[in-house]
């Protein structure tokens, strides 16, 4: 297949932004269990699957699970960008990523990712991509009934110009230059799920079809709440397959022997991890 030249030219930077600090779920949304990984797992292979020449993800100065997390996917130390104040919002961590100095010279575009909106098909990924090669100087945007949503796509020249913006969100950075964005209208609901509470989460993985439910008893990886700790646990072993689910979305009844039970590392709360050999019963 003969690709054009603005086919040719493309490179796209993915900023994955992750400093947020999750109130409203109650713990890390990015960090939460999906497909078999974390949702920022998900992003991350998803975004590499769609040939992202650059991943970076902002994280907050000082969120040592978040790195922990990181560490875990095998993902690169030099492209994780801190934000030292977070708390100035969304905005800022897009800031931070405009400033940093680690892009590579080659990138022509860069695609500003949210952490809560995993269901995201990635033909519809693929549909703006390629609409962003079409539309080459606009900022592009998925659209749902004419409605812009995310993520936001950016040419060189425009991703620049955030870096300085005295706007104090994106959305009022992007309504200030209505001839500069495009929108591109797709067929997904996705577009319009954020997961952004724990019911939010609980109808994300519903509307995945129980993808998340099967991925995870394959790979033996389970999310335990035991009833006499208020932390989230997730324990690994062996002849998990088959297991009945709780209304919680933990097994119920389940009892074995020789578990690695593991938290900080492999878990929501925490920064240690440790073993315990003889772990009888899970809740």
């Amino acid at each position: 297949m003969i690709r054009s030249s603005a086919e040719r030219t493309f490179s796209v930077g993915v900023v994955i932004l992750g400093a947020g600090r999750s109130v409203r779920m109650g713990q890390p949304k990015l960090l939460l269990p999906w497909g078999g990984t974390s949702v920022l797992g998900h992003l991350i292979e998803q975004w590499q699957a769609l040939g992202a020449r650059q991943i970076a993800i902002v994280c907050a100065a000082r969120d040592q699970t978040m790195q922990m997390e990181l560490d875990r996917l095998s993902f690169a130390k030099i492209n994780r960008i801190c934000n030292p104040a977070p708390e100035g919002g969304m905005f800022s961590s897009i800031q931070c990523a405009v400033r940093w100095p680690g892009w590579q010279s080659a990138l022509t575009h860069w695609a500003i990712v949210l952490g809560d909106q995993p269901l995201l098909l990635p033909q519809t990924l693929r549909q703006v991509l390629d609409y962003s090669v079409a539309q080459s100087t606009k900022i592009c945007q998925p659209a749902r009934r004419g409605h812009g949503r995310h993520p936001v796509l950016l040419p060189k020249p425009l991703f620049l110009q955030l870096a300085d913006s005295t706007a104090p969100t994106l959305k009022e950075f992007l309504a200030a230059k209505p001839g500069e964005v495009a929108l591109c209208e797709v067929d997904d609901a996705g577009t319009e799920v954020d997961i952004d509470r724990p019911d939010d989460y609980a109808k994300a993985v519903a509307l995945d079809g129980h993808t998340t439910r099967r991925k995870v008893i394959s790979r033996s990886m389970l999310m335990v709440r035991p009833a006499s700790a208020g932390l989230t646990w997730r324990v690994t072993g062996r002849g998990m397959e088959g297991l009945r689910w709780g209304s919680e979305g933990v097994p119920k009844g389940f009892r074995r022997r020789s578990f690695e039970l593991r938290w900080g590392l492999q878990s929501l709360y925490g920064v240690s991890t440790e073993t315990v050999p003889e772990f009888d019963s899970i809740y």
